[in-house]
């Protein structure tokens, strides 16, 4: 019965007032008494147990377990209270109740004075505050609150930034994007949205950084927000290339061959300094590790180097955030595409020469570390500086593969060295149109030279000098087929082969209409300045490869053994291939080789690497239906065990042949839709193939 009464005294005092609940069980219970350690069956509840004198006796050790009962719960709802406290202020450090109760009090006190001014305001009459509602012109302001230590001694800042803009679908978003970039959090945010105007404030504490640094780097992000840079107009090839507000590096910069730091940029400075350092000499030094060379992506003390190699030239980008690789890479390879839009030529001197145009260049691609566009047509109109034209008659000979044939015209070379904004000389502009149309082909043979993979990789490339912007007509083959059907189509017969030309899949740019593709294999578009995509295709069918390659590795003696090398071109005799260059690796143990060439030959070379024990054979060009043959005395520093043919080879091969394409997909004609009287443009169109991996096993 005692035991009811005080339950029900207990019930009726509010379960946060601990004091409450100990005085009143105080008055409810005057007299002592003690409780059995047996626990009724399923309750919990103990038993009294009445002394002979008829009063309850309590031991000391059933008080001690009662008041650690007691203390347990109210600790429990004391920590209950600070978990929800918490969940309305996440930023705080958990452990520092203090903090928590301090914001509590201040957020309490903030919102007490916002409803005394909105009473006030409705008394007299009034909305909202006029000074709260979005205005019509945009708007940014970022102030400095105040700061506090956080844990582990970390400084945090409060910044405060009033944000006025259009209102769009993922503004918040952006917000966010743009917060998290300076890593910093939202204490408190208000909004308001007028007439598609909206404002917004808020309160964000950042840490790690001097107050007017972080100060400043919020500014840049969000004024990337207000403009509409971040996310609205991101396009890489004049549309978004991924979800906005997901590219973010922290350094751009070009390196020469001898890791001279030609343009440098950092965004977001949060890398080290000496970052091109530990860079080039990491990949310098990579064949150190076991490896030919470094790969295009890699992680050195947290930070990730992203590189790609044009013209000599290495592109790279740095970030400390997880960025998908390929994005990246892609982005490296655009950047130098408008950069050689823009000059023309890319290589190490026109970068110097141009550095003042470069840089502009650069700030319009990446504003704080977020990619905005590379579409040259775009930057046009934000770019102002003009080209320092380098003469071409200055760079170095390409040999033939810098002109190519059609019909009998050459095609000039300024194909690939005129700049979209430089002007002839004289003041006027060429109109030209070119089209490349570049197949990188992918074959490897077996050891008794049958084909065991081919795959074609094509592109046709355009780069127009039009002015006005005409529309063009791309026309292409009639029998183009887009899947394979079922069809064989092994019955090649090179560029003048029979049959249809079968694509496993294409896609195709942007500007590209495809309204009468279906019907007569038309492609109309409006092609935008600088040199751009029309079409990839990829064909997994077999198809005539250029060149046989025939190897043979023989023992000629106890420590010797010799390599017969030979290559036929499959392709017609009016057709030349540039720059061939084979390798093969040989046996670790190899020593010494000594190679034989055929009689009268010119334009070949040979060398051993014996760093990484690798035969090389250059030879500076190939007529087609010719053969050519190397042989090789290989001489090792102690004997082999078990099958030499396994420990040397396989052979790969690469070459440039112009006006030659496997796939036998032909651009028929090049129409230009304007009607101005002797309106005659040139229409320059080249076919060129090249090896991505040409390999034969041994």
């Amino acid at each position: 019965m005692l035991q009811l009464q005080e339950s029900q005294g207990l019930d009726n005092v509010p379960r946060n007032n601990i004091g409450h609940i100990l005085t009143q069980h105080q008055q409810m219970s005057p007299f002592n008494h003690t409780f059995n350690k047996e626990v009724c069956a399923g309750n919990g509840v103990f038993l009294p147990n009445l002394s002979s004198g008829g009063l309850l006796m309590q031991s000391e050790e059933a008080v001690a377990n009662k008041h650690a009962i007691a203390e347990r719960n109210r600790r429990k709802r004391i920590n209950a209270h600070l978990n929800t406290l918490r969940k309305l202020f996440p930023n705080l450090p958990k452990s520092d109740k203090s903090r928590v109760l301090k914001e509590t009090v201040n957020r309490l006190k903030e919102l007490r004075r916002n409803v005394a001014d909105r009473y006030s305001l409705k008394e007299n009459g009034g909305g909202p505050s006029l000074s709260f509602l979005p205005g019509e012109n945009d708007e940014l302001n970022v102030s400095y609150c105040g700061g506090d230590d956080g844990e582990e001694g970390r400084r945090l800042v409060t910044v405060k930034a009033v944000i006025c803009c259009e209102d769009r679908p993922r503004l918040n978003g952006e917000l966010t994007e743009a917060v998290k970039s300076v890593n910093g959090k939202v204490v408190r945010a208000e909004m308001a949205t007028v007439g598609g105007r909206t404002k917004a404030v808020l309160v964000v504490r950042c840490g790690g950084g001097a107050a007017g640094k972080e100060v400043g780097s919020l500014t840049r992000a969000l004024k990337a927000v207000v403009e509409n840079k971040m996310l609205g107009c991101s396009p890489l090839l004049g549309s978004s290339l991924v979800s906005p507000g997901t590219v973010m590096i922290s350094q751009f910069f070009v390196l020469s061959q001898r890791g001279d730091n030609i343009v440098f940029r950092d965004y977001r400075g949060d890398i080290q300094k000496g970052s091109a350092e530990t860079f080039f000499r990491k990949v310098k030094f990579w064949s150190e590790d076991g490896e030919e060379e470094a790969p295009p992506v890699f992680n050195v003390d947290g930070v990730n180097y992203f590189h790609v190699k044009v013209a000599g030239l290495l592109f790279v980008a740095t970030t400390r955030t997880n960025i998908a690789p390929s994005l990246i890479l892609e982005l490296l390879q655009r950047i130098a595409r408008v950069i050689k839009d823009y000059l023309g030529i890319l290589n190490e001197d026109s970068l110097r020469k141009n550095f003042v145009l470069v840089y502009e260049l650069l700030d319009e691609v990446i504003d704080f570390g977020y990619v905005q566009t590379t579409s040259t047509e775009v930057l046009k109109s934000y770019v102002f500086n003009e080209p320092i034209v380098i003469d071409a008659a200055r760079l170095p000979s390409l040999g033939p593969a810098s002109m190519f044939m059609q019909g009998n015209k050459r095609m000039p070379g300024t194909a690939i060295t005129k700049s979209v904004v430089a002007n002839e000389p004289g003041g006027r502009k060429r109109e030209e149109i070119f089209v490349d149309i570049i197949e990188k082909i992918s074959v490897t043979f077996s050891s008794s030279g049958y084909i065991l993979t081919s795959e074609i990789d094509g592109t046709i490339q355009m780069k127009s000098y039009l002015t006005g912007n005409p529309e063009i007509k791309l026309a292409l083959n009639d029998d183009l087929t887009i899947g394979r059907g079922g069809n064989s189509v092994y019955g090649y017969g090179g560029s003048s082969g029979s049959g249809p030309v079968i694509l496993d899949d294409c896609n195709f740019h942007e500007s590209v209409h495809l309204d009468s593709f279906d019907v007569d294999r038309t492609l109309y578009l409006v092609p935008p300045d600088g040199e751009f995509p029309v079409m990839n295709y990829r064909i997994t069918q077999e198809f005539k490869p250029p060149f046989r390659i025939n190897a043979l590795i023989e023992e000629a003696g106890p420590l010797k053994a010799e390599v017969i090398l030979k290559i036929r071109a499959e392709f017609p005799s009016t057709i030349t291939a540039n720059t061939i260059a084979v390798q093969m690796p040989l046996p670790k143990y190899t020593m010494r080789v000594s190679f034989e060439l055929e009689p009268g030959v010119v334009g070949q070379t040979t060398d051993f690497k014996e760093s990484n024990k690798r035969m090389e054979w250059n030879l500076k060009k190939i007529a087609g239906g010719s053969e050519h043959t190397l042989r090789a005395k290989l001489t090792f520093s102690q004997e082999l065990h078990g099958n030499i043919t396994k420990e040397a080879g396989p052979v790969s091969m690469n070459f440039t042949i112009p006006m030659h394409n496997p796939s036998r997909l032909q651009v028929k004609y090049l129409q230009i839709a304007k009607k101005a009287k002797g309106y005659n443009p040139y229409r320059w169109v080249r076919y060129v193939t090249q090896a991505n991996s040409y390999v034969a096993r041994i």
